[in-house]
């Protein structure tokens, strides 16, 4: 186990606005942990594998997942669940679709 939860945090694969909230915030901190932050790096590297989404949203839900607070042991499936009904994804095979997606809604590629 890492002795500062901030370089772990550092290490991880997320967006830099999330990494800045639990870096910064106490709040943030006192929800995460090691094995949670895994469970939101591997989402985020599925997701964006997969899709195009607005990461600032993505960070939103993972803030306000964890302050609803879950049984540790399902957060993963939790998570994702609420992603996956929440999250307005775009599939990376259907640019097009995106770039037109990204007008309207005024996201940045």
């Amino acid at each position: 186990m890492k002795n500062n939860i901030n370089d772990y945090i550092q290490e991880k694969n997320m967006p830099a606005q999330l990494k800045q909230y639990f870096i910064t915030s106490m709040r943030g901190k006192s929800y995460i942990d090691e094995a949670m932050l895994d469970e939101i790096e591997e989402l985020y590297i599925y997701y964006t594998a997969l899709y195009y989404f607005d990461e600032t949203e993505f960070s939103s839900y993972i803030i306000t997942t964890l302050e609803r607070g879950s049984e540790h042991s399902a957060y993963y499936y939790y998570l994702k669940k609420i992603l996956d009904n929440n999250l307005e994804l775009q599939s990376k095979d259907n640019k097009k679709s995106f770039l037109n997606l990204s007008v309207k809604g005024n996201l940045k590629l």
